[in-house]
């Protein structure tokens, strides 16, 4: 019976050990079964809040669609009233060249008239606009009635009132100043 008594206490005592270990492997499993608990409330969160964003995103993104769809309608409807903006711009682009040379053809005639030697400034080229020749030397058949500054031929001019050269320029200064011949000889 003794034998039997030790083996009955060794089995009693092996008995506890385990139960002790099971005890624990139990609270250690809870433990993990109530984190991976938490963990899924955490990320079923996460999930309804992304889904949510993407439901808040998704309704964004077809309202940025048909704003852009009206912004185009809009656009285009726009579109010859830009043509004619544009035309605009450019017919007082034009206007502006236009009037910068009435006035440099206005300055220049002061001079001219003022009998500065300035004069004219050429400014680089030798023919003008129309194609007939600056230099002077030229075929002038035709005698000018009528004296006009402006270059452009948009400009509006009196009736019988003809482009002003630069050989009308050479012949009035020569009228004033007869030895301007002979600087040349």
């Amino acid at each position: 019976m003794a034998v039997v008594d030790s083996d009955f206490r060794r089995m009693q005592d092996e008995l506890a050990a385990m139960a002790a270990v099971v005890a624990r492997i139990q609270e250690q499993f809870l433990q993990t079964a109530l984190q991976a608990e938490d963990r899924t409330r955490h990320l079923q969160a996460r999930v309804d809040e992304l889904e949510s964003e993407k439901l808040a995103q998704a309704s964004e993104m077809r309202s940025i669609q048909a704003r852009n769809v009206e912004l185009l309608r809009i656009m285009e409807s726009k579109r010859p009233e830009l043509s004619k903006v544009i035309d605009a711009r450019n017919a007082a682009l034009r206007k502006l060249a236009h009037a910068r040379r009435v006035i440099r053809d206005l300055v220049n005639e002061g001079k001219m008239i003022s009998g500065s030697d300035d004069g004219i400034e050429d400014e680089g080229s030798e023919d003008s606009e129309d194609g007939s020749d600056l230099s002077g030397e030229g075929d002038s058949t035709e005698e000018r009635s009528v004296w006009c500054p402006s270059d452009d031929e948009e400009t509006v001019r009196p009736k019988g009132c003809r482009k002003f050269t630069f050989q009308d320029h050479f012949k009035s200064r020569i009228r004033r100043d007869p030895r301007r011949l002979n600087k040349g000889a």
